[in-house]
């Protein structure tokens, strides 16, 4: 069934009646994208070819809220940052604005930082990282992995930048969901959706991917490699991406063996980030995308997928599985006519893949040694580099190496 929907927009309390065109774009460990685009004379005069009214809305807060129109009951709302607006006219003299922004998680793209964390949590890391956004959105910080991290350095790389690579390395969510941003997996919202019904297209690919390996890691204070394989197993994935899953080890069977990435106090810590990395490589054996008329589709839900069939002039309902909601696209025109483009992955899995994860590389630096006495006598000296000096000493760190 086809819903038509209306938009409510509001920016600093001032309604916007009348709109040709809203889009949001939304997905997993990304900052999301909107665009609302307006007729010229709702901010501006008739006549003019001026952005002095609209101008005045950069740096604003856009609230954009999703309603059918039969029943005006919210089904979606966005909050966002307006960063860019524009003008544009076309040959039949009818001009438009456009408004543009992003999630408010843009205020963490503060360009490349040096920071780092000695001995503390990966909540309290996440809580300093996201402070900014005080004011601007909610942040809800609940980390499955509870241990204390030794040192973690945030190296040439933005804020948001470091927070997708903790929650890569750490096999933890974080994603906007149009109010709050999450760090954890949270409790999510549960939806019902059906091809033939509110979903136009629907689509489901099975793939077969390497996830034969193992990693390594060096513990210094026992002069030790430890090492250890990728379960062969992973729990939540469904029947298709289980079968996916035993295809990939039978095609793909030279085993790699790479160092990890996090730093690990022994071979139970190691043991919990393979199985976390192989998790949110298993997540894409099986990928469910499609097209729908239902507003209330959002990412971070559960979307339990029912498919209609016709079998001897009969029409038959069959539950397909539930899947996540990582990603998902907006649209609405002005006409009332909305649809949204959306993609999943098995609800069960625990560990989310993160896309474009940069990994800093390191270089020589200049740095202070401000201790030599190691009280496990191995020879390590604590050390402060440049740009720490200006940090407190609890963020220098004691060289392990």
């Amino acid at each position: 069934m086809e819903h038509q929907v209306i938009a409510d927009i509001e920016i600093e309390d001032e309604k916007i009646l009348y709109y040709s065109s809203v889009s949001i774009k939304q997905q997993f460990n990304a900052h999301h994208e909107f665009t609302i685009r307006i007729k010229y004379d709702v901010l501006e005069k008739i006549g003019t070819f001026t952005l002095s009214s609209a101008q005045r809305k950069i740096g604003k807060m856009a609230i954009i809220k999703l309603a059918k129109a039969d029943s005006f009951d919210v089904a979606y709302e966005f909050r966002g940052i307006i960063c860019e607006v524009g003008m544009e006219q076309a040959d039949n003299f009818i001009s438009y604005l456009t408004l543009k922004g992003y999630s408010p998680t843009i205020l963490l793209e503060n360009g490349p930082h040096l920071l780092s964390f000695y001995q503390k949590d990966l909540s309290a890391i996440v809580q300093q990282l996201t402070a900014p956004l005080q004011g601007s959105c909610r942040v809800n910080v609940n980390p499955q992995y509870k241990a204390q991290i030794k040192y973690i350095c945030q190296y040439r790389e933005s804020t948001f930048h470091f927070l997708n690579r903790l929650s890569s390395d750490f096999g933890d969510w974080c994603y906007y969901d149009g109010i709050d941003l999450f760090f954890g997996k949270p409790s999510s919202p549960e939806i019902q959706i059906e091809y033939g019904a509110d979903v136009h297209q629907l689509q489901v690919k099975l793939r077969i991917l390497p996830l034969t390996f193992s990693s390594y890691s060096y513990l210094s204070k026992n002069d030790e490699v430890i090492s250890v394989t990728a379960p062969a197993n992973i729990e939540g994935l469904d029947e298709y991406a289980s079968f996916a899953m035993q295809e990939s080890g039978k095609i793909f069977t030279e085993p790699v063996n790479i160092p990890v990435r996090q730093r690990v106090e022994n071979k139970s810590d190691l043991e919990g980030f393979v199985k976390k990395q192989k998790t949110a490589m298993a997540a894409d054996l099986e990928v469910l995308s499609g097209s729908s008329s239902n507003p209330c589709i959002c990412i971070g839900a559960v979307a339990e997928v029912k498919v209609a069939t016709r079998e001897n002039n009969a029409l038959n309902k069959e539950e397909y599985g539930k899947f996540l909601i990582t990603g998902i696209e907006h649209y609405l025109t002005e006409n009332k006519r909305y649809y949204n483009t959306f993609e999943g992955i098995p609800a069960g899995i625990e560990a989310v893949p993160v896309k474009s994860v940069i990994i800093p590389i390191a270089e020589p630096q200049i740095a202070t040694v401000t201790d030599n006495k190691d009280p496990d006598n191995l020879g390590r000296v604590r050390v402060q580099m440049l740009w720490q000096e200006r940090l407190a000493r609890s963020l220098t760190f004691r060289s392990c190496h």
